[in-house]
């Protein structure tokens, strides 16, 4: 795992042990993953070294090509706006098919460095309540 502050650390162990079902993930402002739970191993087939090879890449990699606008303005959104978007995007899974997620995202910010970062918190769109 790449190095994080401690105190995001705390947040996303505690969403993660809240979203079971659930895929957390953390992106830091260049869009590279810092952080994805092991739960994409029951959602998108990942195994703890696909997940470990995963973090310092752009999240780009796993989205479907033309989700990839809309959530880069999502994004934008919870940063410039401070608030919690709902985005719904397909990400790629293990064997090469995409699955629609659909979840939260919003700005962190480690209060040590100022260094800002989005949390997602992301769940099989097949399965959100209405």
């Amino acid at each position: 795992m790449l190095s994080l502050p401690k105190s995001i650390l705390n947040k996303i162990h505690i969403l993660v042990d809240e979203n079971p079902d659930a895929i957390v993930s953390l992106i830091d402002s260049d869009g590279l993953y810092r952080y994805i739970s092991p739960s994409t191993t029951a959602i998108l087939g990942y195994s703890q070294q696909d997940r470990e090879n995963a973090l310092g890449t752009y999240y780009t990699g796993y989205t479907h090509p033309d989700d990839i606008t809309h959530a880069a303005l999502r994004f934008e959104d919870a940063i410039l706006n401070d608030k919690s978007v709902v985005t719904t995007r397909r990400i790629r899974r293990k064997n090469g098919d995409y699955l629609r997620m659909r979840g939260t995202t919003r700005k962190l910010v480690d209060p040590q460095s100022g260094e800002v970062y989005l949390l997602q918190i992301g769940r099989p769109a097949e399965v959100q309540e209405t």
